[in-house]
């Protein structure tokens, strides 16, 4: 048996504060209360977030129907997956989820969001590189 390597296939980008991400969403259901949570990164599979405040049933597999991401100015809709909340569903806890963007429109500006927090990681990776090349 051969051991079981990452799942990630995608770039996962980090949110800085000035990045205003967020993730919106009700829970437990579409009727249930408006929740927005920080978002820590983002890739073209999946988010995490922490949590702001507790989420009494919110694990492994339970779906998040309707979820708006932002980023600045920006929104994406769709659907997420949580894959994990660790520790556990408390504030301060880390969920990742898999995001599912609702329409075309959804993933073609998910597509336009990650390219924008890719080249500016480009752009801070490259002083580095240059200063390093000149010493």
């Amino acid at each position: 048996m051969r051991p079981v390597g990452c799942r990630r296939r995608h770039n996962r980008f980090p949110l800085r504060a000035e990045d205003r991400g967020a993730v919106e969403f009700r829970f437990p259901d579409a009727r249930g209360q408006l929740c927005r949570m920080p978002l820590r990164d983002l890739s073209s599979a999946g988010l995490s977030m922490t949590l702001v405040h507790e989420l009494p049933g919110l694990e492994a597999g339970s779906c998040l129907e309707g979820a708006t991401v932002f980023v600045g100015d920006r929104r994406v809709r769709g659907d997420l997956l949580a894959m994990h909340v660790t520790p556990e569903a408390r504030p301060g806890a880390i969920c990742g989820a898999l995001f599912y963007p609702l329409e075309d429109r959804d993933i073609l500006e998910l597509r336009s969001v990650l390219a924008t927090l890719s080249d500016r990681e480009e752009v801070t990776a490259a002083p580095s590189a240059a200063s390093v090349a000149a010493e």
